[in-house]
């Protein structure tokens, strides 16, 4: 069980993800999905979301957060990190809303993301 503790943490799950491949570094500006280091950009039809962590944290409510696996169309495979809840960044979750979730297979189906849950529910496509 050593990797669901390394999973406890948000650089835990950063980790793992990039151990998984995920290792590139994204951000949404602009309404599109950046990869940094590059001068690549994709729009919600481009990308998946493979996989997600969600973090509360214990003794202080703003040290909340969600970290994203995502793959792009091209095969670019990185991670996101937003905050959660009133804590989320409204780009993050405007570009998320119209993203496909694509979990893996151990995950329970009707999935909803995790940081905007209480508002958006994931598209069915």
């Amino acid at each position: 069980m050593a990797s669901e503790e390394r999973m406890q943490t948000v650089a835990g799950a950063l980790r793992l993800f990039a151990a998984r491949g995920f290792d590139r570094e994204m951000s949404v500006r602009r309404a599109r999905l950046h990869v940094s280091g590059t001068e690549r950009d994709y729009g919600p039809a481009d990308v998946r979301v493979r996989d997600h962590r969600r973090f509360e944290g214990v003794s202080d409510p703003g040290d909340t957060s969600v970290v994203y696996a995502i793959e792009t169309v091209d095969g670019v495979r990185g991670t996101l990190v937003d905050g959660y809840n009133v804590y989320a960044d409204p780009a993050i979750g405007d570009f998320l809303k119209d993203v496909r979730v694509q979990e893996p297979a151990t995950s329970e189906t009707g999935v909803t993301l995790p940081a905007y849950e209480t508002t958006t529910e994931i598209p069915s496509r």
